[in-house]
């Protein structure tokens, strides 16, 4: 009997999702395009102000050196906040909890502290990855300038410069 109560239902609920959907279907659309049309214009965005730093550095406008520097010290010192946490992390594992079952019965207060440094380890390493990319794709475009430029110029359609 449960069984066919289960089906009733189900087919109750999908009707009404159904109809619902039906009947917001203009509203969801619209919404869907506006949430298109954001997106772009902020891919856009992004897409015109890398354009313009690529266009500043290979100009000279901006001194180079000193912007890959900061970048350097940018993707260096997550790296070191991480290797840090890791090595603390390990240091209190080791000094803390000689076993597993002793680890879980000082929870409370030794235990979540390892596993928030690794949680910070991890984030150091992810923002020290993400720095070493944008050096490289700064890199990159830097390297191949024209390339660069005619492929924005094409994907954009922007008749600056």
């Amino acid at each position: 009997m449960q069984f066919w109560i289960g089906i009733g239902l189900g087919t109750l609920i999908s009707l009404a999702a159904s109809i619902v959907a039906n009947i917001y279907q203009e509203h969801i659309n619209n919404f869907l395009e506006n949430r298109k049309l954001l997106s772009r214009g902020k891919r856009r965005n992004k897409a015109i102000q890398f354009h313009k730093l690529i266009v500043d550095l290979h100009t000279s406008k901006r001194d180079k050196y000193l912007f890959f520097i900061g970048l350097a010290l940018n993707t260096i010192m997550p790296f070191i906040l991480g290797v840090a946490s890791l090595t603390a992390a390990t240091t209190i594992l080791a000094v803390k909890a000689t076993s597993i079952a002793e680890e879980f019965a000082l929870l409370p207060r030794y235990a979540a502290t390892p596993y928030f440094l690794l949680f910070i380890t991890l984030l150091g390493m992810i923002l020290a990855v993400l720095g070493i990319r944008r050096i490289r794709q700064i890199q990159n475009a830097l390297d191949q300038f024209e390339e660069f430029k005619t492929q924005f110029k094409a994907k954009w359609h922007t008749p600056e410069d």
